[in-house]
This record gives structure tokens, C-alpha cells and sequence, in this order.
């Protein structure tokens, strides 16, 4: 059974891979000639507005929904389900990062009314991490997948 959320961060983390120096070498500085580069089509979890495989933001002000409309999100990707219906795929990990909400208080429990697969979502603890003063710069993955628990 593969981990859902390892392949969460080999989706996450296509850029990286793709320049990732080998072992004891200096990474190159990052210049591509575009006579070398093919283009490539947009896969999407939400057409036009979310794609698969590159970070994207929510915002808006306190109070307009944002966390209600990433537990739906979070729901169908955990589960699999599409957010259309021709969109359909196997069920994934997701990791929720968020500075604003209790993971207890409030996210559980949007989460488990919108239906998540509760065992394919992480969720990044900022308020700990402040506590012990842990540097998230620097944070990729999968290499920093180590750092989650």
C-alpha cells in the first residue's frame, strides 16, 4: 500500500526533483535554455483555479469560508473523488497548513463533515513549532517529509 502522503510531496515537490543535484555535488545555478524545454499541460484538481503538483493559496477575510472550502477540497482529494465529475482519481494524501485555526477545535470538524479519508490528511502544527522556535525555512519535499510526524 503506497504512502498517501509521500505521494503528496513527489507532487508537491516535481520542481525539485527534476534540478536535484547527485550526492556531494554543488547544485548548478538554475538556468534553462527554453530551445531545451518542451511545454507541458496544466493537470488540475479544480480546473482554472487549483493545479496538480504546485502550491496554491486561499485567502480572503475572516469569516468568508475558506476553511469550509478546503475541507471539501480535502475531502475529495483524500477520498479520491473528483471535483468534477470526469475527475475521479485514486485517493491521496494532503497536507493542511494553516496559521489561523485550531486543528482540533475547528478542522477536524469540518473535515469529518465534508467527508474526508481522516487517515490521508496531515496537518502542520505552526503554533508548535513557534513554541520551539523550530525554522520552517527551507522546508521542502519529500526531503523535509522527515520532519513530519
Amino acid at each position: 500500500m503506497s504512502d498517501p502522503l509521500l505521494e503528496a510531496a513527489k507532487l508537491f515537490d516535481i520542481r525539485q526533483q527534476r534540478s536535484a543535484p547527485k550526492p556531494g555535488e554543488v547544485a548548478p545555478f538554475p538556468a534553462l535554455n527554453y530551445a531545451d524545454l518542451k511545454p507541458e499541460e496544466w493537470e488540475w484538481l479544480w480546473t482554472g483555479r487549483f493545479p496538480l503538483g504546485e502550491v496554491s493559496y486561499l485567502e480572503g477575510y475572516a469569516g468568508d469560508g475558506k476553511s469550509s472550502v478546503m475541507a471539501d477540497m480535502v475531502a475529495h482529494v483524500s477520498d479520491g473523488v473528483g471535483l468534477a465529475a470526469d475527475q475521479d482519481r485514486p485517493p491521496a494524501g494532503v497536507i493542511w497548513f494553516t496559521t489561523e485555526e485550531s486543528p482540533t477545535k475547528t478542522i477536524v470538524k469540518r473535515l469529518k463533515l465534508a467527508g474526508a479519508r481522516m487517515a490521508n490528511v496531515r496537518h502542520i502544527d505552526t503554533v508548535a513549532l513557534d513554541k520551539e522556535r523550530t525554522n520552517l525555512s527551507g522546508f521542502t519535499f519529500p526531503s523535509g517529509r522527515g520532519r513530519l510526524s
